[in-house]
This record gives C-alpha cells, structure tokens and sequence, in this order.
C-alpha cells in the first residue's frame, strides 16, 4: 500500500509531463504520410508510438480500416477538469466509432487516481492504466468499419450492430477479450483479478491456443466476424459440440452472468470444459501427425494452464463461489487431457516443427 498519499492534481502534473515528452519514434512511410494529413490528434507526438504499435500488431493485409480511420482520427487530450466537482465513475475513455473521435472521460479519470492512492508506486500505476486503457480503445478504432449511409458497424469481430438483434450474436464479449488480450501481449503483462474483461481474457487465450492466431488477428481487424474461427474448431470434434454454439455461449455468458450477477450458472465451467476438448483433440492430431515439436507443446500447455479460469480466482474477485457450478471438474478435465498429451507426445517425440 503506498503510504505517502498524492492528490490527483499532482498526478495530472505527472501525467502531462510523460505526455509532452520529448518523444522520437521511427514509423514506417505509411504512417507518416496519414499522420501528416490529420490536424485533429492533440498530441500527435505522443500517440505516435500507439499508431506505430497497432500497425506492427495488425496483419499487413488487414489495416485498411487502422488506416481509413486514423486519416479522420479525433483526439485532444485535454486533462485540465476542476476534478474536485467531479464524481468518479468506472470508464475514462472511450472510442466513439460513429463520430471516429477518442473521448476522455474525467470522471473516470478520478476513479483511476482513487485506485492508484492505494498502489505501490501511484504514478506509474496511474500511466501505465491510463495507456492500457487508451490502447485498448485505440484497438476498436483499428478494427472498426462505420458507414451511415449503408447503416454499417463493424467492431472486431462482432457483425453488423445496427441490425443485429440477438445479443449472443454480437460477440461483443469475445471482441472485448480479444481487445485486452492484445493490449496485455503489447505491455507483456498478465491478466489481473481486477481488470474488467477478466472472464473473457482467459477465455480467448484458451481459444487462442486452438485456433491459429493470424486467423484470430484477421477474422477481428478485417471484421470477418467468426465463421472463419468456427471452421478452425469444427475441424476437431469437441465433444460433438458445434462451434457457434459454443461462441454464442461465450456472448450469453458475457451478457448474462456479470460480477454483480449471484445467480448460480453452470455455463461458464460448460464453455471452459469444451474448450479443453477442442484443446485436446487438436493436440492429439498435432502429435499425431508430427506437426509440432516437444517444445512447442510443453509451451501451449503451459499457456493454457495458466489461462484456467479457477474456482479460488473467481472466489476473490466475486466473493461467492457457489454460483460458479462446475468449474472443479473442467480443472480436473484439463489435467486429465494434460496427462493424455504428455503421454501420447512422449511417445511421438519429433523435432520437426509445425507447418
């Protein structure tokens, strides 16, 4: 716990002085061309560095809406609020994707420096939160289409929004967990009992070691939604279980079963066991076919065994874990399929690597 107290002026302060730099990046031609013909980024220099990193994330083949987007980017990072009338609220910035503009919301901005007065190093708490966040929302901006004209929104991988009406159809949860999974990879952090898409998180990255990641990557920027990623699961069985059930299981249990939620659910352990079977019997015909090596093995396994949504987790961050029905056995499922792999890799050793 930090012990000498700053009050939230002094972490604007703080903030600005990062923000006005000096800051010098490389960036690509591409990039510097668009940057050029946009006046309406406050502080150019500063974000460059978020431009730069997007455009090395996105597949060269899937930027043209990072590209169409930031050449009407609106951002002006004003952090001049009298925050002593103002009442902290969860969210502090946004991405308006109708108006293609970045939105800072004070209000959160005082909840984000109430959070930091009880950490460690507040400062570096309080940027490195703010960038995350701002990144995170940068994200929707890069995997966005909007057009009025044709009534058209597109964010990750979620469809057309404007006329799509059943929530488990929108893979707003499977977007959201997409999003942050990237901003944590981009900052090489872990997920975090306190972030807010923790469930969906871990969810991905489950997902993420059965489906190859370039098909993640441009099923989300180019707006492909999830056929592509419900083909890469069909090829294996998963217990029988078709893949945009188990998807649109993903967005009800987003929607449905938030934190504050006390109901008791089985979806959530049903969604994690059917991964693991999906999980597995990919491995199986890696192994198998001596596509992957040893190596690449051992790392996906611990991977997804770190990505385990656990009872004892999910106990600190709700309070009650007797909502969360069944997730003692998908656990106890996935050592089970560990053993399998380990047992079948050991006997099926290759050092030929993946295709």
């Amino acid at each position: 716990m930090a012990e000498n107290k700053i009050t939230i002026n002094e972490l604007i302060e703080e903030l600005k002085k990062y923000i006005n730099g000096p800051h010098n990046y490389n960036i690509s031609t591409t990039l510097n061309n668009i940057l050029e013909q946009n006046n309406d980024i406050e502080p150019k220099e500063y974000f460059i560095k978020f431009f730069s990193l997007l455009e090395n994330i996105i597949p060269e083949d899937a930027r043209e809406n990072f590209y169409r987007n930031l050449k009407t980017l609106k951002i002006k990072l004003d952090l001049d609020y009298d925050f002593s009338s103002i009442e902290a609220t969860r969210n502090f910035t946004a991405y308006d994707a109708l108006r293609n503009k970045m939105i800072i919301l004070p209000s959160g901005i005082k909840m984000l420096f109430q959070i930091a007065q009880n950490q460690d190093n507040p400062i570096e708490f309080f940027i490195e939160t703010f960038e995350d966040a701002f990144f995170h929302e940068l994200l929707h901006m890069a995997s966005s289409i909007f057009d009025i004209r044709e009534e058209i929104l597109f964010i990750g991988f979620s469809p057309n929004v404007l006329k799509t009406e059943k929530n488990n159809e929108l893979k707003f949860g499977l977007t959201e967990g997409m999003t942050e999974v990237l901003v944590l990879e981009s900052s090489h952090k872990k997920p975090k009992l306190y972030i807010g898409y923790y469930i969906e998180i871990l969810l991905v990255i489950q997902l993420m070691q059965i489906v190859e990641r370039n098909i993640m990557l441009e099923s989300y920027f180019k707006n492909k939604g999830t056929i592509e990623i419900e083909n890469e699961l069909d090829k294996f069985s998963c217990g029988n279980f078709k893949a945009n059930i188990l998807l649109n299981d993903i967005e009800e249990n987003f929607w449905k079963y938030k934190d504050e939620n006390k109901e008791k659910q089985t979806l959530l352990a049903s969604i994690q066991s059917i991964l693991i079977g999906c999980y597995k019997d990919k491995m199986l015909y890696l192994i198998e076919n001596k596509l992957i090596t040893k190596e690449e093995v051992e790392k996906s396994l611990a991977i997804y065994e770190e990505a385990l949504i656990r009872p004892e987790a999910m106990k600190k961050r709700n309070g009650n874990i007797e909502i969360y029905i069944g997730l003692d056995e998908s656990i106890e499922k996935f050592y089970l399929v560990k053993q399998e792999i380990i047992s079948m890799l050991n006997s099926n050793y290759t050092k030929k690597r993946a295709l």
